[in-house]
């Protein structure tokens, strides 16, 4: 397909968005089991929402849940997992439950995901404005010039240049930067109103990172789109998020405004996160670590999963798990011994 830019004074988003952002995204005691003879529950009843033209960090280290939390709320979840309980809502209308081809017609449309990845998700052997092409002409009703001029301001929008030249080339063809803000273009093309980011900075170096995370924010407040953003980084967290959950062993043990998250942090999980952190000012302060790793599927018992890492640990957490604090409160934390509003269990 040849490019023609737009004539002068065109919008080249003129197109109704699709969808619209009301409403936001409600995940709702979300649980994903392992398939076969000895199922085991990969999440655990793991609620969050967003709302329009809010983003959200869902962090914790690798095997907390996050990614199959994202997999999960756009139904993708990979072979030997499944979805067993909770429900997932986007703008009033139920995601969990649809067939496939009711899926399909909502991917790419209202809800969209950027993954970390972009040489594993981009098609080697196609240019990149012909795959930005493709969901175009499957969701929306727009002729050739239209379409054009889409891809066009799409480009422009996420800053890769649109002449000729560029749309032709292949993905090994561009920058790791490049590629990553082709599959941004990819997920705004049919004008989503949600966006999940899994890890999308982790493979750029630091430049690059914040280039795209500038982005990232310009874009939501643009469109006015609810993004959830994955991460194992709690300082990207604190450069984008408005709101963020931390992740614990397929749980959300934290979960509040980002800037109390960060600065008043009330699970000790979250707690060893920030003070595992580098000090840019203090240069011979040792980096403390928690001890132990995050339990397997098949090692976790009864009571608090954090428990045998846990510095502060009582006797109710091995037998009583927490829950995530008070109903209604708007930073809250899985925790019997810090979170003074709950009721600890009598023996």
């Amino acid at each position: 397909m040849a490019y023609h830019r737009p004539a002068s004074g065109a919008s080249p988003n003129a197109t109704p968005r699709i969808g619209g952002a009301a409403g936001g995204l409600i995940v709702d005691s979300l649980e994903v089991t392992t398939s076969g003879r000895d199922p085991r529950r990969i999440l655990r009843g793991v609620s969050l929402s967003l709302q329009p033209g809010e983003v959200r960090a869902l962090v914790g280290e690798s095997g907390s849940g996050k990614s199959v939390t994202a997999l999960a709320i756009m139904g993708i979840l990979p072979r030997g997992l499944r979805l067993t309980g909770g429900r997932v809502e986007l703008g009033g209308s139920t995601l969990t439950g649809l067939s496939e081809s009711g899926y399909e017609r909502v991917r790419g449309t209202r809800i969209a995901m950027v993954f970390q990845d972009p040489m594993a998700s981009l098609n080697p052997v196609m240019a990149i404005g012909d795959q930005i092409v493709e969901p175009i002409r499957a969701h929306l009703r727009l002729d050739r010039h239209a379409t054009q001029a889409r891809v066009i301001g799409l480009l422009d929008q996420v800053g890769l240049p649109s002449d000729p030249q560029t749309i032709r080339k292949f993905p090994h063809e561009l920058s790791g930067g490049m590629r990553q803000r082709v599959m941004i273009a990819l997920a705004l093309a049919c004008d989503p109103e949600m966006l999940l980011a899994d890890e999308p900075t982790t493979a750029l170096d630091v430049t690059v990172q914040a280039k795209i995370l500038e982005l990232l924010r310009s874009i939501v407040a643009e469109r006015r789109l609810s993004v959830l953003f994955v991460t194992h980084a709690l300082a990207v967290a604190a450069q984008l998020a408005h709101s963020t959950s931390v992740m614990y062993a397929g749980l959300v043990v934290e979960s509040g405004p980002t800037d109390e998250v960060l600065h008043d942090p009330q699970h000790p999980y979250t707690r060893g996160l920030l003070d595992a952190a580098p000090s840019l000012t203090v240069r011979t302060r040792p980096i403390p670590t928690m001890p132990g790793s995050v339990e397997g599927i098949w090692q976790i018992a009864d009571g608090c999963r954090f428990r045998p890492r846990c510095p502060i640990r009582m006797d109710v957490c091995a037998t009583d798990e927490p829950p995530l604090g008070a109903d209604g409160a708007s930073h809250a934390a899985a925790c019997w011994v810090t979170n003074h509003a709950m009721t600890v269990p009598q023996p």
